[in-house]
C-alpha cells in the first residue's frame, strides 16, 4: 500500500483492475500526478477526478482540490495571464522605442538625375515628375513643362530604419484636372544601411503597369548616420573610353553572361518574391487538401490523388527554378548568405529526392485500367519501397514561415511575443514548482490506491 492506503498484517496487497482514462488518471507516478494537477488548474472536469479519488479512498479528500482550485485557476493563473498581458504591453511599447529610434538613427539621400523618356520626348507636351515613397515617406520632384529635356538634379532626404532596403520611385504625368497618369516606375534598393559601405549610382530601366519599357532614369542614392555630417561616397564613375581592353574581355556577353545579368535582374524584382508567396499559398492549400481514401470504393480516389501528385511535381519544380535563379544572380555565397536561403535549399534538396516516387504515383494513378482484366493497379502497394521518400513530404509544411518574412506586421508580432516569453520565463518557472509541489502532495496522500471510474451501484451513493 502507500499513504494512507495500507495492508493488514500478514496480507500484500495487489493491484486490480485499472485507473480511469486508460490508466492515466492516478497518483501513482509524478507524469500522471502532474497531469491530474494540470487538468485541475485548467479546469477540465476536475470534479470528476475528485469524485473518483473520493470514492476509492474517503470523503474528506475534497479540501486537496478545493484548495488546488483556490490557488491554481482562481490565483496562480489569473496572476499569470496579468504579467503577460503587462510585459507583453512593456515588451510592444519597447519595441516601438526601439523602431522610431530607429528611424532617427539613419537617413538616405536620393538624387533623381535626369530621365530618357521616348514618349515624353516625342509628344513634347506633356509635363513629367517623379515621385519617391521610401517606407511611410513620400516626395515629389518639381514638374517640368513640355518634358522633352527631362532633367531634374534634385536631392531628398528620408529618414530610413537600419532594414530598409528599396525605394519605389514611379515617373508620373502632371494634369490639371483628374489623377496624375503614371507613365512608369521602378523599384530600387537603397542597401542595409549598416553593411553598405557606399552609395550607388546608376541607369534604371522604367516599366508601365502593362510591363511594357519606357525609358531610363538616373539616380544617386547615399546614405549616413543621423549624428555623422558626411554621405557615403559614391562608387568611382569609369568612362567607357578608359576601360583596358583587358578589362573589356572581362566582360561576358555570351549566352552564360545574359542568363547570369537576366537572373539578377529577376532575383531582385518583386515579381519573383510576389509569385513565391502566392505558390507557398497554393501549397499549403494543396496540402491541407490530401486525405486518405479507399481507391475501391470511391470514385474519385484515384484522379484525386493522380492530381496532387501533378501539384507535387509543379511545386517542386518551381521552388527548384527559383532557387537555380536566385543562386545565378545572386552567386552562390550571396544566395546563401540569407539562412532563410539556405533553409529553402535543403528543402529543394528533400523534394527533388522525394520526386521520383511522386512521378511514379503521377504515373500510375493516370494509367488506364488493365485492357485484359479491367483493374487498376494497386498504386499504395506498388510504392511501399518510397514511402521513406515520400515520408521527406513532411518537410515542407516548414516554408510557411517563409512567409513571416513577407509580412513584417506578422514577424514583429512574433518578436514582441518571444521576447515576452523570455522576460516571464521565471514565472513559468515558479508555476512548473506550483504543480510539482501539488503533484508530490498527491502522490504521498492517494499514491497506489485503487481509483477505478464510478458507477451506478457506488454502495456509498456518492454520484
Amino acid at each position: 500500500g502507500g499513504a494512507f492506503a495500507t495492508c493488514g498484517e500478514g496480507s500484500v496487497c495487489l493491484t486490480v483492475g485499472h485507473n480511469p482514462q486508460h490508466d492515466f488518471t492516478s497518483f501513482d507516478n509524478i507524469a500522471s500526478a502532474m497531469l491530474i494537477i494540470f487538468q485541475v488548474m485548467i479546469q477540465q472536469q476536475w470534479s470528476d477526478i475528485m469524485y473518483v479519488v473520493w470514492d476509492a479512498y474517503s470523503f474528506w479528500t475534497w479540501p486537496y482540490f478545493i484548495f488546488l482550485n483556490m490557488v491554481g485557476p482562481m490565483f496562480a493563473i489569473q496572476l499569470f495571464i496579468v504579467v503577460v498581458a503587462n510585459k507583453y504591453q512593456q515588451v510592444k511599447a519597447a519595441q516601438d522605442a526601439q523602431d522610431n529610434a530607429a528611424v532617427q538613427l539613419f537617413e538616405v539621400k536620393i538624387g533623381i538625375l535626369q530621365a530618357n523618356l521616348p514618349r515624353v520626348s516625342k509628344l513634347g507636351t506633356q509635363d513629367p515628375y517623379v515621385r519617391i515613397s521610401v517606407d511611410d515617406h513620400v516626395k515629389k520632384t518639381r514638374i517640368i513643362k513640355n518634358g522633352a529635356l527631362t532633367e531634374w538634379n534634385e536631392y531628398h532626404m528620408f529618414p530610413v530604419r537600419s532594414a530598409s532596403s528599396r525605394a519605389e520611385i514611379s515617373v508620373k504625368l502632371w494634369q490639371r484636372y483628374g489623377p496624375h497618369e503614371e507613365l512608369a516606375r521602378v523599384e530600387i534598393p537603397i542597401g542595409i544601411l549598416d553593411q553598405d559601405t557606399e552609395g550607388t549610382d546608376k541607369w534604371y530601366e522604367l516599366e508601365s503597369e502593362a510591363g511594357e519599357g519606357e525609358g531610363t532614369l538616373h539616380v544617386r542614392t547615399q546614405w549616413r548616420e543621423r549624428d555623422e555630417d558626411d554621405w557615403a561616397e559614391l562608387p568611382e564613375v569609369v568612362d567607357d573610353d578608359d576601360i583596358e581592353e583587358e578589362d573589356a574581355e572581362d566582360l561576358d556577353l555570351g549566352p552564360w553572361g545574359l542568363f547570369r545579368f537576366y537572373s539578377r535582374a529577376l532575383a531582385e524584382s518583386s515579381l519573383l518574391g510576389n509569385l513565391t508567396i502566392i505558390v507557398i499559398l497554393a501549397n499549403t492549400v494543396a496540402m491541407a487538401c490530401e486525405h486518405d481514401c479507399d481507391e475501391a470504393h470511391v470514385d474519385y480516389c484515384r484522379t484525386f490523388k493522380g492530381r496532387m501528385e501533378l501539384c507535387n511535381i509543379i511545386f517542386t519544380s518551381f521552388f527548384t527554378l527559383e532557387m537555380v535563379i536566385k543562386g545565378v544572380g545572386l552567386g552562390p555565397l550571396n544566395y546563401l548568405k540569407d539562412s532563410s536561403n539556405l533553409f529553402d535549399v535543403i528543402i529543394v534538396t528533400v523534394s527533388i529526392i522525394e520526386l521520383q516516387s511522386v512521378i511514379f504515383l503521377y504515373q500510375c494513378y493516370s494509367a488506364p485500367p488493365d485492357p485484359v482484366t479491367g483493374e487498376e493497379e494497386d498504386c499504395t502497394s506498388s510504392s511501399n519501397g518510397l514511402s521513406v521518400l515520400r515520408s521527406f513530404r513532411l518537410i515542407r509544411v516548414m516554408r510557411i514561415g517563409k512567409l513571416v518574412k513577407a509580412f513584417p506586421q506578422i514577424q514583429r508580432q512574433l518578436k514582441v511575443i518571444t521576447k515576452t516569453m523570455g522576460a516571464v520565463s521565471s514565472l513559468v518557472a515558479l508555476m512548473m514548482l506550483f504543480i510539482l509541489i501539488f503533484a508530490i502532495l498527491g502522490m504521498s496522500l492517494f499514491g497506489a490506491l485503487s481509483v477505478e471510474s464510478l458507477h451506478q451501484d457506488d454502495q456509498d451513493g456518492i454520484p
